[in-house]
């Protein structure tokens, strides 16, 4: 099943592994994420088409059972990924290809920001929709 039939909502919805990169929605979405410096008039960074490419990445590369985010360009010049599931709140900035910026609210009181490894984030994202799905 296709990332766009994914995008029913259902958080924890389980399809089978990617055959190839996301499809043509969700891909056009995040290209169409493509800005030139101060986008936003208050200095935001650009958001060029390799980082948009690193986002597509990353998301073909999340298990399977992980669903599609809410997406939207982020003012630090980077690709913006917002998940969230059983009390948690995850959002995830992709501007390059080996790491990503990332911020967790949830569960309950656990707060936790930083700079991570692509694959461990893809860990994390496999373990919160692993649990209760």
């Amino acid at each position: 099943m296709s990332i766009s039939a994914r995008q029913s909502g259902r958080i924890g919805y389980l399809a089978p592994p990617p055959q190839s990169a996301p499809d043509a929605p969700v891909a056009q979405r995040i290209q169409a994420l493509r800005r030139e410096a101060d986008w936003d008039g208050e200095g935001a960074g650009a958001i060029t088409a390799e980082m948009c490419t690193s986002a597509i990445t990353f998301l073909e590369h999340l298990p399977r059972q992980v669903a599609i985010p809410r997406i939207s360009p982020s003012a630090l010049g980077a690709v913006s990924f917002y998940w969230e599931k059983d009390g948690v709140r995850l959002l995830v900035e992709v501007s390059d290809t080996d790491t990503v910026y990332f911020q967790q609210a949830g569960p309950g009181t656990f707060r936790d920001r930083g700079t991570l490894p692509q694959e461990e984030m893809a860990g994390r994202l496999r373990d919160l929709f692993r649990s209760g799905s």
